[in-house]
């Protein structure tokens, strides 16, 4: 678990979130569309190191809040494209009346939307990213668990329970009571990047740390690690787990963030 030590407000960037992790090996910035910019430190580096660890990639830290700060616009749903999970469809049914209403049957998420609200509105926005989780928790609880459960009867690891939750920025984790907790937008990632994360955390059942054991042995059981890393890395850059409307496929054409 990442504790937050200090928050600093930068001149240039803002304010700035400084979380000390027992997993961390080193220094490390993330940036999201939709909240401050965080910087991981390890237990063994001081606070002012990190802080001027931070004074001196401001430059290199504003580069990207500018090219993150475009991403907002695209976190609101127009129509120009329909919203699919992998088993259902969102619908948007005209209505004569208040309230909105939302309901999911037959591979049909249905939003009943009241003829005075645009598709813009903040409540319509709200209601089609409130079926689209439920469609993907539900997914989550048929697909998942069961993934889990081939794996660690593949592998011969060992667990309690699985659980499904709504992370806002990760995809999954493993407590110290061998708990697997997994993000249920995994389901809007392809099957191998789904694979990964749940190999991932059947590892930390035995390996809590990454350390060079970990990653030997995750390797063990999926072969291109390193190219799933980097694909997980621009997924947090791009903010893909806070806009829930952009795609996988959208992520490849206009989400990549680089140095």
């Amino acid at each position: 678990m990442n504790k937050c030590v200090s928050r600093e407000d930068f001149e240039r960037i803002g304010i700035v979130e400084f979380r000390r992790s027992a997993r961390a090996r080193r220094l490390s910035i993330y940036l999201s569309p939709h909240q401050p910019v965080k910087v991981i430190l390890p237990w063994h580096i001081p606070f002012e190191t990190a802080y001027q660890f931070v004074m001196k990639k401001q430059a290199w830290i504003q580069r990207h809040q500018v090219k993150l700060h475009s991403l907002k616009a695209a976190d609101t749903y127009k129509g120009d494209y329909p919203l699919v999970t992998r088993n259902y469809q969102v619908n948007l049914i005209p209505a004569t009346s208040m309230p909105i209403r939302i309901a999911l049957e037959n591979n049909v998420i249905s939003i009943y939307q009241p003829s005075e609200m645009a598709i813009t509105h903040p409540d319509i926005q709200a209601a089609l990213k409130m079926g689209l989780v439920a469609a993907w928790r539900r997914e989550a609880h048929q697909h998942l668990p069961e993934r889990v459960t081939k794996f660690a009867q593949l592998g011969g690891f060992r667990y309690k329970n699985v659980f499904i939750k709504n992370l806002k920025s990760r995809w999954g984790s493993c407590s110290t009571h061998l708990n697997i907790n997994l993000n249920l937008h995994l389901m809007r990632l392809p099957d191998e990047l789904i694979d990964y994360v749940i190999w991932h955390e059947l590892v930390h059942t035995q390996i809590p740390y990454h350390g060079a054991q970990f990653w030997n042995e995750l390797q063990r059981w999926d072969r291109n690690v390193t190219g799933k890393r980097h694909i997980f890395r621009e997924l947090a850059r791009a903010g893909f787990l806070a806009n829930v409307f952009m795609t996988y496929e959208q992520f490849w054409h206009r989400c990549t963030l680089k140095e």
